[in-house]
This record gives C-alpha cells, structure tokens and sequence, in this order.
C-alpha cells in the first residue's frame, strides 16, 4: 500500500515537470512585456515623456491590475487541472476488539484514491492552459486600449501646443508688418511737394498780368493767365486726392492687420490654459482613464 502511494507521487512530479517549460516561458513572456516601459523610462527618458506617463497609467489603472492578478490565477490552475485528486485515507479503531470470522479486528484503515479516464487530465491541462492565454490576452487587451487613450490624449495636447507655438510665432510677424505697415504709411509721398508746390508760382505770375490789365485797359491779352492758374489748381488738388486715395489702402491695411492680431490674441488666451496643464499635468489624469 505504501508502495502504491509512492507511485502516485511520482506520476505527480512527472506531471509537474512536464507543465513546469510551458509555465516558465509564460512566465519569463508575461516579465518582458511588463518590463518594457519600465526598461524605456530607465533608458535616459525624461519626466515629462510619453513612456513614463505610460508606465504610470499601467502601474495605476485597477483594470489592468485586476486583468494581471486574473491572468496570474488562470495560471496556478494550469498544473492542478491535470493532476489526480487526493487520495482519501480512513482509519478506524474500535475501543473493544470485534469479533469476525477471521479473528478479532481492533482498527480499520481504508485508502482509496481516484482515477481519471485515461486523456481526461491531459485534456484538462490543455483546456486550462487556453484560459491561461485567453486570460493573458483579455490583460493585454485591456493594457492596450489605457494605452491608445494616453496616446490620443498625449499627441492631442502636442496639437494645441504646438499650434499655440505657431499663434505666437504669427504674431509676432504680424506685429513687424504692422510696424512697417505704419512706416510706411507715415512716410511722406514723393509727389505731395510738387502738388503743394505748382500754385506758389502761378500767383506771383497772376499778380502782373493783372497789374499790366488795368494800366493797359485791355482785356483780350491778359484773359489768358486766369485758366493757367485753374488748370495748377485743379492738378494739385487731384495730386491731394491721389494722396489720400493712396493713403487709405494703407490705414486698411494697418486695420486689417491689427483684427488678426485681436484674434491671435484671443485664440493664445483660449490655448494658454491648455499648455499650462500639459506642463503641470497630474499622473491620475492618465493613470485612471480607461
């Protein structure tokens, strides 16, 4: 009997040592894939890197906590599901020896262990060690999608910080545009002084031709300086007009200018609160988001 019992001992150990290589390489498997973004934030990252806030958000989630200690359990019952059950082993003693056909009996001991139909354990192993795996892909799964959330979170916020870097930058040249928008438009124009210029000479000519008028008492040959003085007239005052026609294109120009940068303004106010929380970002945003 005792020999019997060290048989099913030993079939045991045959057993386990079979399930011990696939056990291990799960094992070593389920370590590296933990172990990466711990081994990419000792590699020299940063703080405010996206592995590092990877490896927070897998440290801190409870789903994907609860999704590895479930993996971990599916897998100690890999080696019981193909192992015998344990013998059961009754001993009885009677305080008075009773009496039977083959003589006095003062105890009774009873083993009786059971036996599985045979390919029922290995069946059984096999069926566990799928649920192992189906296990460990439901935790990967899980890893995966807090994993998607903190890269759409993460490239999101790149997107309006880098577009706040562009406000900025835009502004910045609108406001050298508007700079030279205003020199020019303060700038005198060349062809203003000739304009202004033209009716000093026609009156000085004006004043003589009238003089010589009334000396003479002719008016035929001194009709003829009125129009000269009309015709000057009327040039500069067209030379003013174009100035001034010439000068509200640029007032436009400097308005329309200054509007862009009003909006600029208002679109880095609306942006500024974004940047400062991705700069002062808290772990639990990306730790607990599934």
């Amino acid at each position: 009997m005792i020999h019997f019992i060290m048989n099913i001992n030993r079939e045991q150990v045959v057993m386990a040592r079979h399930a011990l290589p696939l056990l291990k390489q799960i094992k070593y498997l389920t370590l590296l894939l933990l172990t990466l973004p711990v081994s990419g934030s000792l590699w020299g990252q940063t703080p405010d890197s996206l592995s590092h806030y990877l490896e927070i958000a897998a440290q801190n989630n409870p789903q994907v906590k609860a999704g590895f200690l479930a993996y971990q359990a599916s897998l100690q019952k890999v080696p019981q599901a193909g192992a015998y059950q344990d013998p059961q082993l009754e001993i009885g003693y009677f305080l008075k020896p009773m009496e039977i056909i083959d003589g006095r009996q003062v105890a009774n001991i009873q083993l009786m262990q059971m036996f599985p139909w045979f390919g029922t354990r290995k069946a059984a192993q096999t069926e566990a060690t799928h649920m192992a795996r189906m296990a460990f892909e439901q935790f990967r799964e899980t890893r995966d999608n807090l994993y998607l959330s903190v890269y759409v979170q993460w490239f999101t916020l790149c997107r309006l910080q880098q577009k706040l870097i562009n406000s900025r930058k835009n502004r910045e040249l609108l406001i050298r545009l508007e700079e030279l928008a205003l020199r020019k438009f303060s700038s005198p124009v060349s062809g203003s002084g000739s304009g202004y210029s033209l009716p000093a000479p026609t009156t000085r000519s004006s004043t003589p031709n009238m003089s010589g008028s009334g000396m003479s008492m002719g008016g035929g040959a001194n009709s003829q300086p009125a129009p000269v003085s009309s015709d000057s007239n009327m040039s500069s005052m067209g030379t003013a007009g174009d100035n001034m026609s010439g000068a509200s294109p640029g007032m436009s120009g400097v308005l329309r200018i200054r509007l862009e940068i009003a909006e600029l303004d208002s679109n880095i106010e609306r942006l500024l609160p974004v940047h400062l929380g991705f700069c002062l970002v808290s772990d639990p945003l990306f730790g607990y988001h599934a």
